[in-house]
Protein backbone atom coordinates (compact mmCIF):
# COMPACT_ATOMS: atom_id res chain seq x y z
CA UNK A 1 0.00 0.00 0.00
CA UNK A 2 1.54 3.70 -0.86
CA UNK A 3 1.74 5.85 1.67
CA UNK A 4 1.29 9.86 0.47
CA UNK A 5 2.57 11.79 3.18
CA UNK A 6 0.41 15.07 4.36
CA UNK A 7 2.88 18.13 3.88
CA UNK A 8 2.29 20.68 5.73
CA UNK A 9 2.33 23.66 3.78
CA UNK A 10 1.82 26.53 6.07
CA UNK A 11 5.69 26.46 7.48
CA UNK A 12 3.75 27.76 10.80
CA UNK A 13 3.54 24.24 12.59
CA UNK A 14 4.65 25.63 15.93
CA UNK A 15 2.84 28.62 15.91
CA UNK A 16 -0.23 27.42 15.12
CA UNK A 17 -0.28 24.81 17.89
CA UNK A 18 0.18 27.71 20.65
CA UNK A 19 -3.54 27.90 21.17
CA UNK A 20 -4.96 24.73 20.43
CA UNK A 21 -4.58 21.27 21.23
CA UNK A 22 -2.77 19.15 18.41
CA UNK A 23 -4.84 16.64 16.29
CA UNK A 24 -4.03 13.86 14.41
CA UNK A 25 -3.80 16.19 11.34
CA UNK A 26 -0.89 17.97 13.20
CA UNK A 27 1.13 14.63 14.38
CA UNK A 28 0.49 13.26 10.65
CA UNK A 29 1.95 16.74 9.14
CA UNK A 30 5.16 16.56 11.73
CA UNK A 31 5.96 12.87 10.85
CA UNK A 32 5.63 13.54 6.77
CA UNK A 33 3.15 10.46 7.47
CA UNK A 34 -0.79 9.91 5.95
CA UNK A 35 -3.72 10.68 8.67
CA UNK A 36 -4.38 6.61 8.12
CA UNK A 37 -0.90 5.61 9.31
CA UNK A 38 -0.70 7.68 12.50
CA UNK A 39 -4.49 6.31 13.20
CA UNK A 40 -2.92 2.51 13.10
CA UNK A 41 -0.02 3.16 14.65
CA UNK A 42 -2.01 4.94 18.39
CA UNK A 43 -4.58 2.19 17.49
CA UNK A 44 -2.47 -1.05 16.85
CA UNK A 45 -4.57 -2.38 14.33
CA UNK A 46 -2.67 -2.70 10.99
CA UNK A 47 1.34 -3.39 11.62
CA UNK A 48 3.45 -0.50 10.61
CA UNK A 49 7.15 -0.58 9.49
CA UNK A 50 9.45 0.53 12.85
CA UNK A 51 10.48 3.04 10.40
CA UNK A 52 7.31 4.89 10.32
CA UNK A 53 5.97 3.81 14.03
CA UNK A 54 9.25 5.63 15.37
CA UNK A 55 8.34 9.12 13.19
CA UNK A 56 4.73 8.96 14.17
CA UNK A 57 5.57 8.58 18.13
CA UNK A 58 8.45 11.26 18.20
CA UNK A 59 5.58 13.69 16.50
CA UNK A 60 2.96 12.60 19.45
CA UNK A 61 5.51 13.40 21.89
CA UNK A 62 7.17 16.45 20.40
CA UNK A 63 3.63 17.66 20.01
CA UNK A 64 2.16 16.53 23.34
CA UNK A 65 -0.85 14.79 21.21
CA UNK A 66 -3.19 12.94 23.27
CA UNK A 67 -5.43 10.62 22.08
CA UNK A 68 -9.05 11.27 22.06
CA UNK A 69 -10.14 7.71 23.54
CA UNK A 70 -13.86 8.65 23.97
CA UNK A 71 -14.57 9.14 20.68
CA UNK A 72 -11.58 6.12 19.70
CA UNK A 73 -14.29 3.89 21.85
CA UNK A 74 -17.30 5.70 20.20
CA UNK A 75 -16.35 4.77 16.56
CA UNK A 76 -15.17 0.83 17.09
CA UNK A 77 -18.77 0.89 19.45
CA UNK A 78 -16.57 -0.23 22.38
CA UNK A 79 -14.32 1.48 24.82
CA UNK A 80 -10.50 1.55 24.52
CA UNK A 81 -10.46 -0.67 27.23
CA UNK A 82 -9.24 -4.57 28.15
CA UNK A 83 -11.09 -6.01 31.38
CA UNK A 84 -8.93 -8.16 33.55
CA UNK A 85 -10.05 -9.82 36.44
CA UNK A 86 -8.44 -11.92 38.58
CA UNK A 87 -8.81 -13.88 41.62
CA UNK A 88 -6.86 -11.70 44.25
CA UNK A 89 -3.47 -9.37 44.29
CA UNK A 90 -1.69 -10.88 46.90
CA UNK A 91 0.72 -13.24 44.96
CA UNK A 92 4.25 -12.41 43.35
CA UNK A 93 3.44 -14.00 40.93
CA UNK A 94 -0.45 -12.59 39.53
CA UNK A 95 1.43 -8.83 40.39
CA UNK A 96 3.67 -9.41 38.15
CA UNK A 97 1.02 -11.02 35.29
CA UNK A 98 -1.10 -7.47 36.08
CA UNK A 99 1.93 -5.13 35.39
CA UNK A 100 2.81 -7.33 32.11
CA UNK A 101 -0.26 -6.73 30.68
CA UNK A 102 -0.76 -3.05 31.67
CA UNK A 103 2.32 -2.54 29.70
CA UNK A 104 0.84 -4.34 26.78
CA UNK A 105 -2.12 -2.51 26.66
CA UNK A 106 -0.49 1.08 27.35
CA UNK A 107 1.82 0.74 24.26
CA UNK A 108 -1.52 -0.08 22.19
CA UNK A 109 -3.35 2.68 22.80
CA UNK A 110 -5.57 0.92 25.67
CA UNK A 111 -6.19 1.03 29.46
CA UNK A 112 -6.88 -1.98 31.27
CA UNK A 113 -10.03 -2.00 34.27
CA UNK A 114 -9.44 -4.27 36.58
CA UNK A 115 -11.84 -6.69 38.91
CA UNK A 116 -11.02 -9.11 41.76
CA UNK A 117 -13.07 -11.90 42.12
CA UNK A 118 -11.31 -13.07 45.67
CA UNK A 119 -11.60 -16.59 44.27
CA UNK A 120 -15.66 -16.69 44.72
CA UNK A 121 -17.42 -17.97 40.83
CA UNK A 122 -20.66 -15.57 41.94
CA UNK A 123 -17.94 -12.35 42.67
CA UNK A 124 -16.81 -13.51 39.63
CA UNK A 125 -19.92 -13.60 37.64
CA UNK A 126 -20.98 -9.90 39.25
CA UNK A 127 -17.81 -8.51 38.48
CA UNK A 128 -17.46 -9.09 34.97
CA UNK A 129 -21.48 -8.52 34.30
CA UNK A 130 -19.98 -5.27 35.75
CA UNK A 131 -17.03 -4.95 33.26
CA UNK A 132 -19.25 -5.97 30.36
CA UNK A 133 -21.72 -3.09 30.78
CA UNK A 134 -18.52 -0.90 30.16
CA UNK A 135 -18.84 -2.01 26.88
CA UNK A 136 -15.46 -3.19 27.03
CA UNK A 137 -12.95 -4.18 24.10
CA UNK A 138 -11.76 -7.50 25.34
CA UNK A 139 -11.17 -9.84 28.29
CA UNK A 140 -8.74 -11.13 30.47
CA UNK A 141 -10.02 -14.15 33.17
CA UNK A 142 -7.93 -15.70 35.47
CA UNK A 143 -10.93 -17.90 35.93
CA UNK A 144 -12.66 -19.42 39.51
CA UNK A 145 -12.79 -23.06 40.36
CA UNK A 146 -16.16 -23.05 38.62
CA UNK A 147 -16.43 -20.64 36.16
CA UNK A 148 -19.43 -21.74 33.91
CA UNK A 149 -21.74 -19.66 34.29
CA UNK A 150 -19.44 -16.40 33.84
CA UNK A 151 -18.11 -18.39 30.56
CA UNK A 152 -21.68 -18.45 29.44
CA UNK A 153 -22.17 -14.74 29.95
CA UNK A 154 -18.92 -13.71 28.47
CA UNK A 155 -20.01 -16.08 25.28
CA UNK A 156 -22.96 -14.60 25.01
CA UNK A 157 -21.77 -11.10 25.28
CA UNK A 158 -20.02 -11.44 21.92
CA UNK A 159 -16.91 -9.71 23.47
CA UNK A 160 -13.54 -11.35 23.00
CA UNK A 161 -11.60 -13.02 26.12
CA UNK A 162 -9.33 -14.61 27.05
CA UNK A 163 -8.32 -17.44 29.83
CA UNK A 164 -5.18 -16.94 31.34
CA UNK A 165 -2.90 -19.30 33.88
CA UNK A 166 -5.75 -21.76 34.44
CA UNK A 167 -7.24 -24.17 31.94
CA UNK A 168 -10.39 -24.86 31.11
CA UNK A 169 -12.29 -27.78 29.26
CA UNK A 170 -14.69 -24.88 27.50
CA UNK A 171 -12.98 -24.78 24.32
CA UNK A 172 -15.02 -21.79 23.13
CA UNK A 173 -11.94 -19.31 24.38
CA UNK A 174 -8.39 -19.20 23.44
CA UNK A 175 -6.23 -19.80 26.44
CA UNK A 176 -2.74 -19.14 27.66
CA UNK A 177 -1.34 -21.40 30.47
CA UNK A 178 1.65 -23.64 31.10
CA UNK A 179 2.66 -27.19 31.09
CA UNK A 180 2.01 -27.61 34.86
CA UNK A 181 2.71 -31.14 35.06
CA UNK A 182 5.47 -31.07 33.08
CA UNK A 183 6.89 -28.43 34.92
CA UNK A 184 6.26 -29.79 38.49
CA UNK A 185 7.51 -32.86 37.32
CA UNK A 186 10.91 -31.97 36.38
CA UNK A 187 11.49 -29.89 39.47
CA UNK A 188 10.59 -33.49 41.51
CA UNK A 189 13.17 -35.32 39.57
CA UNK A 190 15.29 -32.71 40.30
CA UNK A 191 15.31 -33.57 43.81
CA UNK A 192 14.93 -36.85 43.40
CA UNK A 193 18.04 -36.63 41.63
CA UNK A 194 20.06 -35.03 44.55
CA UNK A 195 18.29 -38.00 46.69
CA UNK A 196 15.77 -36.60 48.22
CA UNK A 197 13.14 -39.40 49.23
CA UNK A 198 10.47 -37.78 50.69
CA UNK A 199 8.84 -34.75 48.83
CA UNK A 200 6.17 -32.36 50.33
CA UNK A 201 4.17 -30.25 47.86
CA UNK A 202 2.08 -27.50 49.19
CA UNK A 203 -1.28 -26.57 47.17
CA UNK A 204 -4.06 -23.70 48.35
CA UNK A 205 -6.87 -26.01 47.17
CA UNK A 206 -6.69 -29.31 45.64
CA UNK A 207 -10.07 -28.57 43.30
CA UNK A 208 -8.26 -25.96 41.00
CA UNK A 209 -7.37 -27.23 37.76
CA UNK A 210 -3.41 -26.41 38.08
CA UNK A 211 -3.32 -27.75 41.58
CA UNK A 212 -4.94 -31.07 40.15
CA UNK A 213 -2.25 -31.45 36.90
CA UNK A 214 0.95 -30.41 39.22
CA UNK A 215 0.10 -33.33 41.68
CA UNK A 216 -0.01 -35.85 38.74
CA UNK A 217 3.50 -34.55 37.76
CA UNK A 218 4.83 -34.57 41.38
CA UNK A 219 3.30 -38.13 41.45
CA UNK A 220 4.60 -38.90 37.89
CA UNK A 221 8.12 -38.24 39.07
CA UNK A 222 7.95 -40.31 42.35
CA UNK A 223 6.41 -43.51 40.01
CA UNK A 224 9.36 -43.36 38.03
CA UNK A 225 11.95 -43.15 40.44
CA UNK A 226 14.33 -45.88 40.95
CA UNK A 227 14.36 -45.91 44.61
CA UNK A 228 10.81 -45.40 46.63
CA UNK A 229 10.15 -41.72 47.36
CA UNK A 230 7.39 -40.67 49.42
CA UNK A 231 5.05 -37.86 47.70
CA UNK A 232 3.13 -35.97 50.29
CA UNK A 233 0.45 -33.10 49.05
CA UNK A 234 -0.82 -30.48 51.77
CA UNK A 235 -3.90 -27.92 51.39
CA UNK A 236 -3.46 -25.03 52.60
CA UNK A 237 -5.76 -22.26 52.10
CA UNK A 238 -5.83 -18.60 54.03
Amino acid sequence: MAITPVRDRSNRSGAHLKNRRPTIVDVARRAQVSVGTVSHVLSGAVNVSDHLRERVQQATQELGYEQNMLAHGLRRQRAAVVGLCVPHVASAYLAALIDTFEDIAAGRGYQVMQVISRRDPKIELRRVRELLGHRIAGLLLVPTVDPRKTLNLIHESGTPAILVDRPSADRRFDQVTFDNRGIVREAVSRLIALRHQRILFVVRSRALVVSRQRIEGMEQAAAAAARPVTATVIEFDE
